[in-house]
């Protein structure tokens, strides 16, 4: 089962919400920040000449003069000298010094700024005087631009850190329990029923997510067990009639008429038995912890199948690799395991009808045919109920391999089919040591 992938994850939405808030933030700060500095002329002025004077640091005093001037103004001027001006203008900014200030004066031509101030020490030590007419606000750009970096940008910084480190390390965290509810949905099979995600203590809209998926999960164990039980009811129910019809056949005549009802008879019980069979499989509680030889149950298995196999004239022989070939689980089931993976090389295994049942090593048991073999593309069908290849078809349901794999699943194990170098096809079941 496989979850997805389209649309954007959580985790990406919390992210994405998260920066839209954030620029909003920064919307918001910047329109009352721009709204606030722009009524501040006084302000305005002292900014802009502080940004020009930082633009003629460490220019020679020769080529200053030369200097462009900046956008929106008229009038530019600028003196560097190595003595202190005379003050001929009153300070703007209170507590400005004589020697460090700031002149706004509304004139014909526009608003005339001027501007003194001091940079440098000891000998490289000048004082620099500006002079300009502000032609639009524009020029104010420059200093309004440096007001939003201070106000706005410059707190943002930290913030962007700190809500980079919360949805990296908090919203993560917060997401892991559904992260892993996810992928315990992800690995659930069919088989074994009772499987049930882990409910976590936190948070709490996640945790009530995965109880609403557990009961659910009830439910339709609930609805399955009650379509296995009817189905092997159904099966038990069917064998006195059946019983009783072969009785009847035994007395039909002519002989054609009555060998051809006979195998259909043997048929019919054959797909009763298979049907009560996968019933049973379908509706297999988990392993007890009881330990299962599959040594001595292949043992018992090959006893039983002795007069089947005769009266096929057949042979089977037994290969008990030793090890550890125990496992917890339900002999019977087992058992009936194998006897579907024989009888399935009874059929169609080919001639010479010879059968090699293999126990280990370690928990597996595998059984192999020498006939042709099992065409690559008819692999992934084998397992699928009541499938039944036309040409190689003797009267079987189709079920015995799909409770042979419903089995192994309920004992954690896998079936897997390959066909053997020198001829034969080999199934074999595998459990986990």
């Amino acid at each position: 089962m496989e979850f997805g992938n389209e649309g954007p994850t959580l985790f990406r939405q919390i992210t994405g919400r998260l920066a839209l808030i954030l620029v909003v933030f920064a919307l918001i700060d910047a329109t009352l920040v721009f709204w606030d500095y722009s009524g501040e002329t006084d302000g305005l002025a002292e900014d802009l000449v502080d940004l020009q004077v930082a633009r003629l640091v460490g220019t020679p005093v020769d080529e200053v003069s030369r200097l462009s001037a900046p956008s929106g103004v008229d009038g530019w001027t600028v003196a560097v000298s190595t003595t202190p001006p005379r003050p001929t203008i009153e300070p703007v900014v209170a507590g400005e010094s004589l020697l460090s200030r700031t002149e706004r004066v509304q004139t014909a031509q526009g608003i005339r700024i001027s501007g003194i101030r001091n940079i440098g020490e000891g000998a490289s030590n000048r004082w620099i005087r500006l002079s300009f007419v502000v032609k639009s606000w524009g020029a104010y750009a420059p200093a309004i631009a440096k007001e939003l970096g201070d106000h706005v940008v410059s707190p943002l910084i930290p913030l962007i850190l700190i809500m980079a480190i919360f949805t990296v390390t908090v919203v993560r965290r917060l997401l892991m329990p559904l992260r892993r509810a996810v992928k315990e949905a992800d690995s659930l099979e069919a088989t074994p029923a009772g499987q049930r995600l882990t409910v976590p203590a936190a948070p709490r809209e996640v945790s009530a997510l995965v109880q609403g998926f557990n009961g659910a999960l009830d439910r339709i164990d609930a609805a399955i067990g009650k379509l296995n039980n009817f189905t092997a009811q159904v099966a038990h129910e069917l064998r006195t009639p059946i019983a009783i019809l072969r009785l009847a056949v035994d007395e039909v005549e002519p002989a054609p008429l009555r060998q051809r009802l006979q195998a259909d008879l043997v048929g019919m019980t054959r797909l009763v038995n298979q049907m009560l069979d996968l019933a049973k499989a379908d509706s297999l509680a988990p392993p007890a912890l009881s330990l299962v030889d599959l040594g001595a149950v292949a043992r018992d298995v090959i006893a039983r199948s002795a007069p089947l196999i005769h009266e096929r004239r057949a042979e089977i022989r037994f290969h008990d690799l030793q090890g550890n070939q125990s496992l917890p689980g339900d002999a019977a089931a087992l058992g009936r395991a194998l006897g579907n993976l024989i009888d399935n090389a009874l059929k169609y295994g080919g001639k010479p009808g010879l059968i090699d049942v293999t126990a280990g090593p370690g928990p597996t048991l595998s059984v192999r045919d020498h006939g042709p073999g099992i065409d690559p593309s008819d692999i992934d069908h084998v397992f699928d109920r009541f499938w039944r290849k036309a040409h190689t078809d003797e009267g079987g349901a189709g079920l015995g391999l799909e409770i042979v794999r419903t089995i192994a699943n309920h004992h954690g194990g896998v079936v897997t089919i390959a066909n053997a170098p020198d001829g034969g096809a080999i199934f074999t079941m595998k459990f986990a040591a």
